[in-house]
């Protein structure tokens, strides 16, 4: 048992390092923050988005969309640099710098290698990935096509707790918080799936489907191979029916286009299911 005198000396140790954790946490916690690039506080920001003269579409909405949701979250817009005067302004300053598409490029070159590693190799269709890099008061967002860069910018927009449930205003839940700020950050990603997208029927109200598929990274209907009712007439004997089949192995559209190319030739009415063929496998046009 131990005595009054070795007692006091054990709860004293243990004093001592409770306050030793204490006081690393602390400074842990005060080096974090320290480390922590705000964009907005108390409802102000004094962040710059910037985006090139010359931005395609996406890449144009990705930046003004990040501005629009920034004020719908703290309730003030941040301002968008997007003439050579302007960036070049924004890239010598030291308040925080969101810069998306080419513009983070030309940056900082590094993120083409960082794409590259991370998008899907040898894909059939399509490959789209996002990179998200924080350099000092430079946030970085690019993709590596026009729609990528819009991806990437949704995907900081996520991680400050955006959601996109359905299509229009109605679906979307944006969080109200007055301050935002970024942490160390360094994400690279590419969707395993090439296709990403869902169909509205023809009576279908379409308002808000592009923009929610973009904040959701899915691609358009249109990226999806032209397809028709009738080409399961044309599979039989390969798979083990009219949905379970290889639709995009070569022999498919071998199989189909032997039954399908005189008729197309003599102008019948198979041209649907030709289309179909082509998109599966690329394969020499026929001409009339």
């Amino acid at each position: 048992m131990m005595t009054p005198a070795a007692t006091a000396k054990w709860v004293l140790r243990a004093a001592r390092a409770a306050l030793l954790i204490v006081a690393a946490n602390r400074m842990c916690s005060a080096q974090s923050e320290s480390d922590k690039l705000v964009i907005a506080q108390g409802g102000e920001t004094e962040a710059v988005i910037v985006v090139s003269p010359a931005a395609e579409s996406f890449e144009k909405r990705a930046a003004a969309d990040l501005a629009k949701y920034i004020e719908l979250m703290c309730g003030d817009q941040p301002q968008i640099a997007n003439t050579r005067k302007t960036i070049d302004a924004a890239l010598v300053g030291d308040q925080p710098v969101l810069i998306v598409g080419r513009e983070a490029f030309t940056s900082h070159p590094a993120l083409r290698s960082a794409l590259s590693m991370a998008g899907k190799k040898e894909p059939l269709l399509r490959s789209d990935a996002i990179v998200l890099q924080r350099q000092g008061n430079r946030v970085h967002l690019a993709g590596n096509n026009d729609r990528s860069h819009y991806f990437a910018a949704a995907e900081l927009l996520r991680r400050w707790g955006c959601r996109w449930y359905m299509p229009t205003q109605f679906g979307e839940c944006i969080p109200e918080q007055s301050d935002l700020t970024i942490d160390n950050l360094d994400y690279s990603w590419s969707s395993p799936f090439e296709i990403r997208t869902y169909w509205i029927s023809w009576l279908g109200d379409k308002t808000g489907a592009q923009e929610f598929r973009l904040r959701n990274m899915m691609t358009d209907r249109n990226a999806m191979p032209p397809t028709g009712h009738s080409l399961g007439k044309y599979t039989g004997g390969l798979g083990k029916g009219t949905f379970n089949f290889p639709i995009t192995a070569r022999q498919t559209a071998v199989h189909v286009a032997k039954q399908v190319e005189k008729t197309y030739a003599d102008g019948g009415p198979s041209r649907s299911a030709w289309r179909t063929v082509r998109t599966i496998r690329p394969i020499p046009t026929i001409k009339n």
